[in-house]
């Protein structure tokens, strides 16, 4: 099991800290906007509180930059009788009018707040490569994580965050225990030498991070007390021995440096290159699979919309001049039998191509609908999904459609979502279908998205164009279909939003439709 801390081993946040600590130490909170705030904060300001950052474990420390004695400030000790001689009462408003300003321009003014955030280099990767192993503890407030590892679309790579810690040991030890590992088998990193030595005593494999807050004096301490360091080019070596696949319930064993051997040894570094990140796709071809008795809505939703981004990315449609020069997407609803299609509803629809077994798209979207089941049989179309996806092709489904790929064999231990009929039949069969179905979920290092049916399929589809046509196509389509004065911002992330449960309703709907959608495979 991995844990690390956040400010300073994930996240760069120094600006950001030093805005909100500068104005927790003010009696009032001014009325501005969050650019104008920090062209308040006095640039002396920002200097002494990056010297203050180096011996800070917790928010409450950050109040000593209140004080200019801070300035002289030379040794760990001499910053602890520092922050010893405030007022405590003092210290806890501060840390009050603190989490107000950080809460405010979190919820008001998102962009501009998550923009104070940066990620480390090599940090998305270990995450991605750890994806359902990795835990955060840090002293930064639970929501705040969360909202930043969103943005980056690593969220889903976290399976707990403990947030406002001081006490990191005993979150650590927690942690084991819900996971079933033994502190032994914990990995932590931190960029704070007294955080990483007190973790340590409580039985955990400790690096000490060299790339965030820090003095000179710590890395002598370090060395006394032995424990390891970490650079950040060292990142990409870093692996869990005998990994288990992403995101599964049970969680690794143990951490180990493979080869090339990176840390320092009599005073030298060998570097290595850190991991590229994941390429997105490029998609220039969507192929909308259309058969007899699929739902109309579940089908031509998805269809219309991703029409409407092939005349985006072409240029027909434009609201303003883009800069990225005109590209083709193409775009067909593919029959699974030549001829009309007769959807469930009794729509007749004449598709664009019927279906070619030497002929793949980048993305196949799989629709729902009450011939989802018979497809579910369809060895023919079984086939065509394991090709796409074994050839690294995006594949699609919504509703029923996400038992389809269930029978084709592509879907793993990753959450996925679908209609509520089928859900029950899922979980059955082991897919992590959780409890509080999402409207869509998208595994991109998998290349896989699914979504549920109906109300679902708007949003999600819209989302599939945001990710892998860019930000600016989704934001176009999004107001196409008026999908984002719906949704708002969740369209730009990969998960989509969480939906009521109605058991009993959702029985009597899984005892009708269940044999018949999820046919026994």
């Amino acid at each position: 099991m991995l844990i690390l801390d956040f400010d300073g081993v994930i996240c760069d946040a120094l600006e950001e800290c030093a805005l909100v600590t500068w104005f927790g130490l003010q009696d009032r909170i001014p009325p501005e906007s969050g650019p104008a705030l920090l062209g308040q904060v006095p640039a002396a300001f920002v200097r002494r509180f990056a010297h203050v950052r180096n011996y800070s474990r917790l928010l409450d420390h950050f109040a000593v930059a209140g004080s200019p004695a801070a300035d002289e400030v030379r040794t760990q000790a001499e910053f602890d009788r520092l922050f010893a001689s405030l007022d405590q009462r003092e210290v806890a408003e501060f840390v009050t009018r603190a989490t107000s300003v950080r809460n405010r321009l979190r919820e008001t003014e998102r962009d501009f707040w998550l923009g104070l955030h940066t990620l480390y280099a090599g940090v998305p990767q270990l995450l991605r490569r750890h994806a359902g192993k990795v835990a955060v503890v840090t002293a930064k407030d639970e929501p705040s994580v969360w909202e930043i590892l969103r943005r980056h679309r690593l969220d889903r790579t976290v399976t707990a965050v403990v947030g406002e810690c001081s006490r990191k040991p005993e979150a650590v030890r927690r942690l084991a225990r819900q996971a079933g590992v033994a502190p032994a088998d914990v990995i932590f990193i931190d960029d704070n030498l007294t955080n990483a030595a007190r973790v340590r005593s409580a039985g955990a494999q400790v690096f000490w991070a060299q790339w965030g807050y820090q003095i000179p004096e710590h890395r002598a301490e370090a060395a006394r007390q032995g424990i390891r360091s970490l650079e950040l080019s060292e990142l990409g070596s870093v692996q869990l021995a005998a990994s288990q696949p992403s995101r599964l319930p049970q969680i690794g064993t143990t951490m180990t440096m493979t080869k090339p051997e990176i840390l320092r040894r009599n005073g030298r570094t060998r570097t290595i290159t850190p991991e590229p990140e994941p390429e997105t796709p490029l998609i220039r071809s969507i192929g909308v699979l259309a058969y007899d008795k699929v739902s109309e809505q579940d089908c031509l939703t998805p269809l219309e919309i991703f029409k409407g981004a092939a005349m985006v990315v072409s240029g027909a449609i434009s609201p303003w001049e883009r800069e990225t020069a005109p590209e083709s997407l193409e775009v067909q609803l593919v029959a699974v039998t030549p001829g009309v299609v007769t959807m469930q509803m009794g729509t007749q629809v004449v598709p664009d191509a019927a279906l070619d077994d030497t002929r793949t798209y980048d993305l196949l979207y799989v629709p729902g609908g009450v011939g989802s089941g018979e497809m579910a049989k369809n060895e023919r179309v079984l086939e065509l999904i394991r090709r796409h996806h074994d050839e690294g092709k995006v594949v699609a489904a919504n509703c029923s459609g996400v038992g389809v790929l269930a029978r084709a064999g592509i879907l793993g231990g990753s959450p996925i979502t679908c209609v509520a009929a089928v859900a029950r039949g899922l979980r059955g069969e082991g897919y992590n279908v959780p409890t509080s179905r999402r409207m869509w979920i998208g595994s991109p290092e998998e290349r896989i998205w699914t979504a549920t049916g109906s109300y679902g399929v708007n949003g999600s589809a819209v989302a599939i164009v945001a990710h892998y046509l860019g930000r600016e196509v989704g934001t176009i389509v999004s107001m196409m279909f008026d999908t984002l004065s719906g949704l708002g911002e969740v369209i730009f992330e990969p998960v989509g939003p969480e939906f009521y449960e109605h058991p009993e309703l959702e029985k009597s709907f899984q005892d009708l439709f269940e044999d018949m959608l999820l046919p026994a495979s």
